[in-house]
């Protein structure tokens, strides 16, 4: 919710730094430049979100479509707590093998 109001609000100062009509002024090629930036990098985070989302939804052994839950205004805050909360399934699930508690990073890098 943040990464959209954050998104508008940005596009409100792009389309104000506009609005005298010309996007060649040294300034409003640097806002434009920023902006798209930001949108790439917002897009990019969202997608980051969303995987982990669906992830902890999988552990929990929850089909991924409730990730929908969170845009549900004053659901969502419950919806949070819930994932963060909740402790996972003990074994496997029907999404897969429960994931190791620890990671062993040496080893990881040794496997690749």
């Amino acid at each position: 919710m943040s990464i959209i109001l954050t998104t508008l609000a940005t596009m409100g100062i792009f389309s104000l730094s506009l609005a005298d009509g010309s996007i060649l002024k040294p300034i409003n090629l640097l806002i434009t430049l920023i902006y798209i930036l930001y949108i790439i990098f917002a897009l990019m985070m969202l997608a980051f979100v969303l995987l982990i989302t669906v992830r902890r939804l999988h552990d929990l052994n929850h089909s991924g479509w409730f990730v929908l839950i969170s845009l549900i205004p004053y659901i969502n805050n419950v919806f949070s707590i819930y994932l963060f909360v909740w402790p996972g399934t003990k074994n496997a699930n029907k999404y897969g093998n429960k994931t190791p508690s620890r990671v062993n990073i040496k080893q990881d890098i040794l496997q690749l």
